[in-house]
């Protein structure tokens, strides 16, 4: 049977936060990466698509991750990706490039990292951080791309994901990928405990690609410096997102809570005028599907998570959630719904999150919240 290229990983396109320090040079990245399938070839695309000024990579390689300790890679399984046959990749300000293919075996669980170097001054323009049980990143001072070790005394821990924005394997026809788009509780976790789920039921044909930004609304979004980061407004990226990921077969919508939370009083760039009705918001998702229809996909929903205790409720928002929720439950024109809210909600006040499921903030799910999520999937989903 013929093979097809399958997404393994992904980010979003975006930008990371707005820092004095917008410029690295003489760095290394070094992402691993946990594949859910395996796959005899390999393809990486690299985006500067939210970035201010040309980015040069001058480095890109792959390579079995070293079990033992992540940061380094094992001996002779280091392979030099090109770019039309070139080694330095040149980005220009809202360029996406894919690599050559590379004769790259990837095996289903089994560790591999993506190093990269920036030699000179470079615009840390395009990025998106992460959190999870397989959000792990290391950048060190000076070129490790093409080396075995990263010194920990010149190495440090990173979960921002600068410029690597997708990853996909040449992989036998029946694998498929399922993107997961939304906001910071789809940043977070909950998707990566999906592939923990996946390998350890040995459902070795799908794979999870995250496309998520923390502070991404469906229907608004900001140009102001303090929340540039937060990305695109949701039914204007959700086609370019979905587009760059290889062999998709459904998406898995979680998305909505910062359309009702962020309104205010008082805050210039977050006005209350912005809060949408139950109606606006559901019309809003409607954009998802009709997008996802038009490339033949499945899409399933999320139902958006309670926040009772989050510094910006109030009634009005919790009506709105409600309403939108029960068209997430109810409607006919999506593919399905996963209940999120009812898996994490405090059984005695559904306003609110379950202490044990709250990452303290009264809004984002804890790692044990996280999980249970995903754990709540259909089955049949992953069939």
């Amino acid at each position: 049977m013929e093979k097809k290229w399958v997404s393994v990983w992904g980010n979003a396109l975006s930008r990371p936060v707005e820092n004095p320090e917008r410029y690295a040079k003489d760095l290394t990245l070094r992402y691993v990466i946990t594949p859910t399938i395996d796959g005899e070839k390999i393809r990486l695309t690299f985006s500067n698509f939210e970035g201010y000024e040309d980015a040069v990579i001058s480095t890109v390689t792959v390579a079995k991750t070293e079990p033992r300790f992540n940061r380094d890679v094992c001996k002779d399984t280091i392979r030099n990706v090109s770019f039309d046959g070139k080694r330095e990749l040149h980005l220009e300000p809202g360029e996406i490039r894919k690599s050559d293919e590379l004769d790259f075996c990837v095996s289903r669980g089994e560790q591999f990292s993506v190093s990269f170097y920036l030699k000179e001054y470079t615009g840390m323009g395009s990025g998106v951080a992460t959190s999870g049980p397989l959000s792990i990143g290391y950048f060190a001072r000076g070129r490790y791309s093409d080396k075995i070790s990263l010194p920990v005394e010149v190495s440090k821990p990173t979960t921002t994901f600068y410029f690597l924005n997708t990853i996909d394997v040449l992989a036998s026809p029946e694998n498929r990928a399922i993107m997961a788009f939304g906001d910071s509780i789809t940043q977070q976790s909950w998707p990566e405990y999906l592939t923990k789920r996946m390998l350890r039921d040995s459902i070795g044909h799908i794979t999870v690609v995250r496309r998520a930004i923390g502070g991404s609304r469906v229907l608004r979004e900001y140009t102001c410096l303090e929340s540039v980061h937060y990305g695109r407004r949701g039914i204007d990226r959700f086609q370019r997102d979905l587009e760059l990921t290889e062999g998709i077969s459904e998406v898995i919508v979680l998305h909505g809570i910062n359309d009702l939370i962020h309104p205010q009083e008082g805050r210039p760039f977050r006005s209350l005028s912005d809060l949408p009705t139950a109606s606006e918001l559901i019309n809003g998702l409607r954009v998802y599907i009709r997008i996802a229809r038009e490339h033949g996909l499945k899409i399933r929903f999320g139902t958006i998570t309670p926040f009772g205790n989050w510094c910006t409720y109030t009634d009005e928002k919790e009506q709105i959630r409600r309403q939108v929720n029960e068209w997430i439950r109810n409607n006919t024109e999506a593919d399905g719904c996963a209940d999120f809210s009812e898996a994490i909600a405090d059984p005695a006040d559904k306003k609110c999150v379950l202490s044990i499921y709250d990452r303290d903030d009264g809004l984002h799910p804890s790692l044990a919240g996280a999980e249970h999520m995903a754990e709540s999937i259909p089955g049949d989903w992953l069939k």
